[in-house]
This record gives C-alpha cells, sequence and structure tokens, in this order.
C-alpha cells in the first residue's frame, strides 16, 4: 500500500458522486489520518468544505503517535508488547508496511501550496498554525476544539461516539447549502466487488441490520454457512479485518459466510434504548434475524464462529436455535453475563473480582512487581477478604432457587450436544474465560473434553486478537478442523458427499481433524488443569 493510492481513492470517490449522483457540492469529512489524507487529496477534487477532525498536520506526528500506541495497544499473552517487524507498525490488527511509512513521514500539511477547498473546519485542540496556513492560501476557516476526542479513541470496546461534535459537523456541511432539485437521480444500489474466489455484496434484513454476504465462485459440495459475532464495537469486517480475511479465504475454498452489524455497531441502527449491545441477551435477536436470512438463501447448516463478546452471543444462540449445527467460539470470556455487572468495570480492571486475581497470580511479572513493593500483598490481601464477605452477603441475600443440572453449562452443552450440534472453545494463552471453562466444566482436561465432546483448543502465542503473525492462519485450520469433523460424525450425507465436500476443501484422505496441535492441548493441561502429581 502506498499513499497516493489512499490519496486518490478519495479523488476517485469525489468523482463517483459527480458522475453517479449528478451533485452540486461535496463536503469532505476525515478523522485522524483519514483529515491528512483529506486534505492532501482535496485541493485536486474542487470540493466545496472540508472537514478535518483532529488532524495530523505531520506524517511524523502521526508515526510517532501510532510507534507509542503499539507498545500499549496490542498485547502478547505474557503481558509484552507484540514485537514489531523492522520498518513496518502493527497497531489494533492493521499493518503499516515499510513503504507506507516512507510515503507519510514525508507528509506535511504545511506544504501545501494550494487552498484546500473554500471552505475549511479544522476541529482538535492545536488548530492555529494550520488555520492560519489556510487562511493565507485563501480559504475561508473555522476552528473548534474536539470534544469526547479521548473517549472515542478509548478502544474498540469502550468508545462513545462523539454526538455533540458531530452534530456540529452536520450543521457546518449543511450550511448554506443550495436546495435540493425537484427530481433526484437515481442512483446504482450498491454493487458486489470481488476478488480471486470470492464474490461479496452488502445485505440488509430484519430491523434494518446491514451485512455483507460473501460467497464463493466454486461452492464446496454440502458445506456449511458460516455467520460471524464479531468481537466489541468493531465493524462486521473485525478488529484489523480479521473476519473479512477469513470470510474471503473461506470462500476461496468454496464456503459462503455472512458477517453483519449488531443493532448499535457499524452501519446497522442503534438500539431502541441506546445501550450497549455487548453481553445483552436480547442481541441474540439480531442474530436470530441472520439465521432468517441464511434460511432464505439456501438450507445448509450453519456454523457461527464468534469472537469474544460475539462468542457469548454465539453460545446463546445455538442453546435456543436448532438451525445453528456447531459453534466455535474464540477466548470466550463468560458463559453467562450477571446483569448486575457494568460490562466496562468487569472487563477493564483485572482486579475487580477474585477471579481477576487469580488470573494475575499466573504471571511472573505479577510476583516481581510483589517483590518490588512488599506492602502491596497486606493491601491485596484485605481487598480479597472484603471480596469475599461481598460474594457471600449477595448469595445469602439471594431467594434459594433450585437449580437443575439440565440447567447448568455443562447440562446445556449437553442438551447441544445430543440434538447433533456441536460446540469448539478456542483460547489465546492466559484467557480469563479459561477459568471459567475450568469453573463450569471440570478441573482436568478429560472432565472437559467429556462434557464438551472435544479438547479445548489453545492457539500457541496468540494474542486477544489474533493480531500475532500466523494466529490468524491457525484459526483458519481450525475452522477447516471443525467443518470436517462435523462432516464426518454428521448422518446426513452419504460416504459420497463426504468425499466430495472434503476434496472440494482439499483435504487429503487422512482427517484433519485427526491432527490438531497435540502440543497446545498439552500446554493446556498443564497451565490450566495441572497433573496431580505436579501438587
Amino acid at each position: 500500500m502506498r499513499a497516493e493510492i489512499l490519496v486518490g481513492a478519495i479523488t476517485r470517490a469525489v468523482r463517483y458522486l459527480r458522475a453517479e449522483a449528478c451533485v452540486d457540492e461535496i463536503v469532505v469529512v476525515g478523522l485522524r489520518l483519514g483529515a491528512t489524507l483529506a486534505a492532501l487529496s482535496a485541493a485536486a477534487s474542487s470540493i466545496d468544505r472540508l472537514v478535518l477532525l483532529a488532524p495530523f498536520t505531520s506524517g511524523h506526528a502521526y508515526l510517532r503517535e501510532m510507534r507509542l500506541r503499539s507498545r500499549t495497544v496490542d498485547r502478547l499473552p505474557t503481558d509484552e508488547p507484540i514485537p514489531q517487524t523492522p520498518g513496518d507498525i502493527l497497531l489494533g490488527g492493521f499493518r503499516l508496511g515499510p513503504a507506507l511509512v516512507a510515503d507519510l513521514s514525508a507528509v506535511d500539511l504545511m506544504a501545501i501550496t494550494h487552498a484546500p477547498a473554500p471552505n475549511v473546519l479544522i476541529v482538535g485542540s492545536d488548530t492555529a498554525q494550520l488555520s492560519r496556513r489556510y487562511e493565507e492560501l485563501g480559504s475561508r476557516v473555522t476552528s473548534a476544539p474536539f470534544a469526547g476526542l479521548a473517549q472515542l479513541l478509548i478502544g474498540d470496546l469502550f468508545s462513545e461516539t462523539p454526538k455533540d461534535t458531530f452534530e456540529a459537523v452536520v450543521t457546518y456541511a449543511c450550511a448554506d447549502a443550495k436546495p435540493a432539485s425537484a427530481v433526484s437521480p437515481t442512483v446504482r444500489a450498491a454493487g458486489a466487488i470481488g476478488g480471486p474466489g470470492w464474490t461479496e455484496a452488502p445485505v440488509r434484513f430484519g430491523v434494518g441490520l446491514v451485512g455483507t454476504l460473501c460467497r464463493p465462485d466454486r461452492p464446496a459440495a454440502n458445506a456449511p454457512t458460516i455467520l460471524f459475532l464479531g468481537s466489541g464495537r468493531n465493524a462486521r469486517s473485525g478488529r484489523g479485518r480479521q473476519i473479512a480475511i477469513l470470510a474471503r479465504r473461506l470462500a476461496r475454498s468454496g464456503i459462503r459466510s455472512l458477517r453483519f452489524d449488531l443493532c448499535g455497531i457499524g452501519d446497522s441502527p442503534d438500539r431502541q434504548d441506546g445501550s450497549s449491545p455487548l453481553y445483552a441477551l436480547d442481541a441474540v435477536e439480531d442474530v436470530r434475524a441472520a439465521l432468517n436470512y441464511l434460511d432464505e438463501l439456501s438450507s445448509a447448516p450453519i456454523l457461527v464462529v464468534g469472537f469474544c463478546s460475539g462468542a457469548f452471543l454465539g453460545f446463546h444462540a445455538i442453546q435456543g436455535d436448532h438451525r445453528i449445527r456447531s459453534a466455535i467460539l474464540f477466548n470466550l470470556y463468560c458463559f453467562d453475563w450477571n446483569p448486575l455487572y457494568d460490562v466496562e468495570t468487569k472487563i477493564r480492571n483485572p482486579y475487580w473480582g477474585i477471579s481477576g486475581y487469580a488470573n494475575e497470580a499466573k504471571k511472573v511479572s505479577s510476583w516481581l512487581a510483589l517483590l518490588r513493593n512488599p506492602q502491596r500483598i497486606s493491601d491485596i490481601a484485605a481487598k480479597l477478604v472484603r471480596l469475599t464477605v461481598r460474594s457471600l452477603k449477595k448469595i445469602a441475600s439471594v431467594p434459594f432457587k433450585a437449580v437443575y443440572a439440565e440447567d447448568t453449562v455443562a447440562g446445556r452443552i449437553g442438551r447441544i450436544r445430543r440434538r447433533g450440534a456441536s460446540l469448539t472453545l478456542v483460547f489465546s494463552p492466559n484467557e480469563p474465560g479459561l477459568m471459567e471453562v475450568h469453573a463450569k466444566l471440570g478441573r482436568t482436561p478429560s472432565d472437559v473434553e467429556r462434557k464438551l465432546g472435544r479438547p479445548v483448543i489453545m492457539i500457541e502465542q496468540a494474542d486477544h486478537n489474533l493480531t500475532v503473525d500466523g494466529t490468524l492462519d491457525k484459526f483458519y485450520e481450525i475452522i477447516l478442523e471443525s467443518i470436517e469433523c462435523d462432516c464426518e460424525r454428521t448422518a446426513e450425507g452419504s460416504e459420497n458427499e463426504i468425499k466430495s465436500f472434503k476434496y472440494s476443501l482439499g483435504f487429503s484422505g487422512q482427517s484433519r481433524s485427526r491432527n490438531l496441535d497435540h502440543a497446545a492441548h498439552q500446554a493446556l493441561r498443564s497451565d490450566i488443569w495441572p497433573h496431580p502429581e505436579a501438587g
């Protein structure tokens, strides 16, 4: 990727609007690096208004900030920064290659010699220098602070939309706009895009939910359709576009998939109460709407692939919907969510509860920190006592209610298995969800495998978001292995159909499902469920 390609894409988008929508006025709005690129393209695009939200005046400033953030945003299971390839910057699952880094390092908005647009709005904390430069070039410049920028950039899980700032941008963009023509031009609906072996098109279903259907050019015989459920507030493409990458790769193997935005995320409408869909059981209705849409397309069985909070929804969806034949849940945080807990407080603070302290106790860095500051040992002990007392009071305050075996996590998984469906749990090391598996399904790997029907899979060296090189490839292999395993055990297909399906996916005569990483399982044994000899 090169900077000129990014700038050229903005220029082509402006030309498309003029040609297809026949518009007279165009306002370009850019955020952060997007604002910098918009400013570079504006002079050549002949736009009417330009809105720059927290722009980087220079490429050096952008790269400096990204290098600093890369040390804190993406972490290894050991809590160390993900190693950076020399010349690259890896941040949030996106990689800036050496060529793009070199291009951006040469960017300087102060060196622009032509006014980018007649009217410019710059929103940010330090706008004076760039505002003066644009005024010298002949632009009418308005400046304003960016209220809510910190909350917007806080992370994909808890990011908040700066509604006041965005409303001010809309007001500016619409000011002095010419009246719309009486007859609106007919604009072509968004078309499909494609690449080697795949074609994608936007789809809409349910209560206005928006998704992307990825179709293979050569569908595999008897293949399932995959329904992706993403993590946090990430759009349907996934963090670092991981879901889009998986979908297109699976399509090249003949497997169709749907990814979509829950209500309250991305292009889908807001939830009626304005709340977050994370760990909300009513968000399962959005999943059912997606299943209904897939039902209209074909009768193919459905495989749900969920990431983190999406894994939570996947678990609850497969419990109540027999159309789901199997589910792969990556880094499931919990099977059930206590509605009394605040999502942000619970997930953001690893020391929030007893289980958080137990997870930290497995890290060498935590013990080294305690040795450097022994006073913290007594502080932590006192807090653990308070947490234990609080938990006992909460238990005592809840009226006794009989819990039947079939209502436990193990009981519900048993019902899923009895109807012929399956669950595959996949984790990166040191995930808090591993303790949940330990608590709900058994102390040893054999206990878990007996209740789950298959072993828990660990992807060694993987971070929480599969950012580390090679880990997304391993997860892709796990998806194919799960599909083959389901294909082998299903009673629906004949032996010839199964062979045809495996051949279309490129499977050899030996079962891939028997080739799961034994070393990873062994690591799980020693890490989470110690052998009796270990004491």
